[in-house]
């Protein structure tokens, strides 16, 4: 009889549980707290040292120290320097010459989640 109590205690509750505690606090699955797996990430960088290498479609293929010490992961895309948007290398470069020209330090975003398709990098 108790253990009946005990599992009928447990199946009214835990939909509660996960009510007010949304997955993220439960499991740490995400860190935005939204329940969604998290599609960027940023970090801020030096502007005097190398970040990472891209190949054309703005993956990255090479990490230079500060970007492994960041976190930063081989196959993610640079989405966003700074505050612009960049889809393809020379976006990147031309708004990397400007944040260079104005800051020591700046902000890149990537997309750990986009598909990087072989044969078109």
């Amino acid at each position: 009889r108790i253990v009946t109590i005990v599992w009928l205690e447990a199946c009214l509750t835990a939909p509660l549980i996960f009510i007010f505690f949304p997955c993220c606090a439960v499991c740490g699955f995400c860190s935005s707290g939204t329940g969604r797996i998290d599609s960027e990430h940023t970090y801020t960088f030096d502007a005097d040292e190398g970040v990472c290498k891209l190949d054309k479609n703005n993956f990255v293929t090479r990490l230079y120290p500060q970007a492994k010490e960041a976190g930063v992961k081989i196959g993610w895309r640079v989405i966003r320097m700074g505050d612009a948007s960049v889809s393809t290398k020379q976006e990147t470069i031309d708004q990397l010459r400007r944040i260079h020209a104005m800051h020591r330090y700046f902000d890149i975003t990537f997309d750990p989640s986009a598909e990087r398709v072989e044969g078109k990098a």
